[in-house]
């Protein structure tokens, strides 16, 4: 269910239904010349639907608020918010979803700055330390789809695939060179190469295995919180 289209009604036997929030998280951010610049959020969002379609309950309006973007490295279009703004929109999103009767609330981090991580998994360890009447998990999708070792991705062939794979058309890899090597201080991009590697498949792909997954846990979460 989307929160924002909601009657009060609805969203009531919802919440009865399913207490599950959904809450996606991106930032205003460069994912290579190839990308829209909302990738971050456009992909939470997509998740988030994605999961509520499996599980039932709410998504909310994408927050779009980052830390540590490559905004520090000279990209346009980046926009780089202060730690304690993203700390503090985390408590109160927390606190309020709770006092509207989520008990799960699932922080979907499209975002994978290192600090901005930090920042978010703090305040839900310490929303999860204060009460239990619900639980919340801060999670992205790399972590779900890969070892903890795995290379990261930013506007690599992995995200480029989910995008390839929500927006079909949107993404244009002729923006990128086609006689050189791409590189994150140059590019913004990390990861495997979009140019050979990226696919519409590959994303659809990774959003079912993702979906399986990560569905295992909420259901997890929910038997625990009920008993």
């Amino acid at each position: 269910m989307d929160f924002a289209t909601s009657l009060p009604c609805e969203l009531e036997a919802e919440i009865a239904r399913a207490p599950i929030a959904y809450l996606p998280w991106g930032a205003h951010e460069w994912h290579g010349a190839h990308n829209p610049l909302g990738l971050d959020g456009l992909k939470a969002s997509f998740l988030a639907n994605e999961l509520c379609r499996e599980m039932g309950g709410v998504v909310f309006p994408t927050v779009y608020c980052g830390h540590t973007t490559v905004a520090s490295l000279g990209f346009p279009y980046s926009l780089e918010f202060d730690a304690e703004t993203v700390a503090v929109l985390a408590r109160d999103y927390l606190r309020e979803l709770a006092r509207a009767g989520f008990k799960i609330i699932v922080i979907i981090l499209g975002h994978w700055g290192i600090r901005h991580g930090d920042v978010l998994r703090r305040e839900v360890a310490d929303f999860n330390a204060r009460q239990s009447a619900a639980w919340a998990w801060a999670v992205q999708e790399n972590e779900i789809l890969h070892e903890p070792d795995h290379p990261d991705d930013h506007g690599g062939a992995e995200e480029t695939s989910f995008m390839m794979s929500l927006l079909p058309g949107k993404v244009d890899l002729s923006r990128l060179p086609k006689d050189r090597e791409l590189s994150f201080p140059t590019d913004g991009i990390l990861g495997e190469d979009p140019r050979t590697g990226a696919s519409a498949d590959r994303g659809t792909e990774a959003v079912r295995t993702y979906v399986q997954k990560t569905v295992e846990r909420i259901r997890t979460m929910l038997e625990e919180i009920n008993a």
